[in-house]
């Protein structure tokens, strides 16, 4: 798994909260580990953290998913407002040339 691909499936939101019900139904204090398979390498890095510590990551990554989604959304308004207005004065730049002749 690439790293494009495991962005995207942090950007799921029922694999974040299966993520979140995994990390609670082991015992606090308890480890859990992550295994990531490269593909090019054939290899699997387990990488051990505690469980609190990774809750906090999925945390983090969730409230940066968030942030981003609503930024993308910002900047889609922002552009269909200037797009709208780029065609209004089109428009009138049309209408001008029509009337000059």
């Amino acid at each position: 798994m690439n790293v494009q691909e495991l962005l995207s499936l942090l950007e799921n939101p029922l694999v974040i909260r299966r993520l979140r019900e995994i990390l609670q139904q082991s015992p606090s204090g308890d480890q859990a580990t992550m295994v990531f398979q490269t593909p090019t390498a054939g290899m699997a890095v387990s990488h051990t953290e505690d469980s609190q510590q990774l809750k906090a990551k999925i945390d983090r990554l969730s409230k940066a998913l968030e942030q981003s989604r609503e930024e993308i959304l910002r900047l889609q308004e922002e552009n269909d407002t200037l797009r709208g207005q780029l065609e209004q004065a089109n428009h009138s730049i049309q209408e001008f040339l029509q009337s000059s002749f």
